[in-house]
């Protein structure tokens, strides 16, 4: 973005946003210097994988399995063109479910009685816990039925893809780091308009926190973020950023006002308390923002300030 010159503090409303960011897989500790290396909070980063999480995505295979290649042995008692050897992981129990098992299927559709035209075998037990993730193989028939280096490749191929995830940021974590910050500057989507965001002088002065973000999407993955000012002389672009800005707040108060009306049906004291405090909350970062765009935009916006005490009345009323 070209540096452009300062504008009249009064004749300043806010800024508009928008920003396109690669899908790339990058590692969490990238990620973290990219934040520190731009100024960019590191408390908006999405958390990483943890071991657990990592695990379940890492040991799992397709619906339909992995293929492996069939014994010497087993094509000389099964010459079928149609032989199939995969593998698949299974869940145990469902009250256990850090432990699975590497299952074969042997698949012969030419074998004479159906045992032998399908067959399953025990290859491993997959298990994760504090310490980290083993996988204890299971001596029997499957041995004599599948190359034992295929199946060892493939237990190192998800070994691999679980370090790997282990050192990886979450998918997207660059747009998800930058969306967080947009929200703690009060940034509104103009969803009229696509993905591009409004976000009020009064919550951005002077643009650093938005150049910050543009150094941290250019350092982490690539991507581009562009901004610029939204001043009052822009007359056209002024008063349809304020009635998409309106309509949103609007939404959104009237779904806070429906909603506590909805928690005086809630008979758990603990589940509405509960409920009116997340709401509460809501509320809170929806009165900022209005407040924010009310300074920016230098107009009273009454709809707004009715919808505000109602929906401000309604929680009271919970």
């Amino acid at each position: 973005m070209t540096t452009q010159p300062p504008a009249v503090s009064g004749d300043q409303r806010g800024w508009l946003a928008w920003y396109a960011v690669p899908e790339t897989s990058i590692p969490y500790h990238h990620l973290v210097r990219a934040a520190e290396e731009s100024s960019f909070p590191k408390e908006c980063l999405p958390r990483p994988l943890d071991r657990k999480a990592a695990w379940e995505q890492a040991f799992s295979l397709p619906e339909a399995g992995r293929e492996v290649r069939p014994s010497d042995a087993l094509r000389q008692r099964c010459p079928d063109p149609g032989l199939t050897c995969r593998l698949h992981v299974r869940t145990v129990r469902r009250r256990m479910p850090l432990v699975r098992h590497l299952e074969l299927e042997v698949v012969c559709p030419g074998a004479v009685t159906p045992g032998e035209q399908r067959r399953t075998a025990l290859v491993a037990v997959l298990r994760v816990d504090d310490k980290g993730h083993s996988c204890s193989t299971v001596i029997g028939p499957w041995m004599e039925l599948v190359d034992g280096d295929a199946v060892a490749r493939a237990v190192r191929r998800m070994e691999e893809d679980y370090r790997r995830l282990l050192d990886a940021a979450p998918p997207g974590a660059s747009r998800e780091a930058v969306r967080r910050r947009l929200k703690e500057l009060s940034a509104i989507l103009l969803r009229a308009t696509g993905a591009l965001y409004y976000i009020p002088h009064a919550a951005c002065p002077d643009g650093k926190e938005l150049m910050a973000c543009r150094d941290f999407i250019a350092r982490s993955s690539g991507g581009q973020f562009t901004f610029v000012r939204l001043l009052a002389g822009d007359a056209q672009a002024v008063a349809d950023v304020r009635a998409a800005v309106v309509e949103t707040l609007r939404r959104q108060l009237a779904a806070i006002h429906d909603e506590a009306g909805r928690l005086k049906e809630v008979a758990d004291p603990e589940k509405r308390g509960r409920l009116a405090t997340r709401l509460l909350t809501t509320f809170q970062e929806v009165a900022e923002t209005t407040r924010r765009v009310q300074a920016s935009l230098q107009d009273t916006l009454q709809e707004l300030e009715d919808l505000l005490s109602l929906a401000k009345g309604a929680l009271a009323a919970v």
